[in-house]
C-alpha cells in the first residue's frame, strides 16, 4: 500500500510540474498539447491496458494454485 501512495504522490508531483512548465512556456501550442494528451490516453486505454489484462488473464491461467505453508 505504501508503494501505491508514493507512486500516486509521485505522479501527481510530475504531472504538477509539467503543468506548471506548460503554462509558463509563452511558445507552448495548446493544439499540440491537447492532441499529445489525447493521444496518450487513446494508448494508455487501447492499447497498454488491454494487454495488461491480457498478460494477467494468461498468467492467472496457468499459475499453480497458492498453498500456505503447514496447511
Amino acid at each position: 500500500m505504501r508503494i501505491r501512495v508514493a507512486l500516486v504522490a509521485a505522479g501527481a508531483v510530475l504531472i504538477t510540474y509539467a503543468l506548471i512548465g506548460a503554462l509558463a512556456d509563452d511558445d507552448a501550442d495548446p493544439i499540440g498539447i491537447a492532441v499529445f494528451l489525447l493521444a496518450v490516453l487513446v494508448g494508455h486505454d487501447l492499447v497498454w491496458m488491454p494487454a495488461v489484462a491480457l498478460v494477467t488473464s494468461i498468467r492467472k491461467k496457468f499459475a499453480r494454485p497458492h498453498r500456505r505453508p503447514g496447511g
